[in-house]
């Protein structure tokens, strides 16, 4: 009886603290909403951008767990000498989703920019 006693709490604890994570998410996202703008690749993964000037598209990519808004200063630099600038966040970071059903490799990240 202890030990589904004890299987419980872990369970309300593990639920508990999804529900709490959830909600610091969503009040995060109302404190740092997205500047840029989206685009729907795959039939369902929502990427999200930041797009500047006209001209000859350049696009920058990120590495690592950085985002589309540590290039801001360059995308704006390259649209100022005539570039269309394009910074993506890749699937799972900065403001993009991450596929539901899906395993987001590096290879897959790159097919979804070659397709479009």
């Amino acid at each position: 009886m202890i030990a589904v006693s004890i299987i419980l709490m872990v369970i309300v604890g593990i639920g508990i603290l999804f529900f709490y994570k959830q909600w610091q998410f969503k009040k995060a996202e109302k404190l740092y909403e997205p500047v840029g703008k989206f685009i729907i690749v795959d039939d369902d993964i929502k990427l999200h951008y930041i797009s500047e000037g006209t001209g000859q598209p350049v696009v920058f990519l990120h590495g690592g767990i950085l985002s589309s808004s540590d290039y801001k200063e360059t995308v704006q630099m390259a649209a100022q000498q005539g570039y269309h600038a394009i910074a993506f966040d890749r699937p799972s970071y900065g403001y993009s989703e991450r596929p539901k059903k899906r395993k987001i490799t590096p290879i897959t990240q790159a097919s979804l920019f070659i397709k479009r």
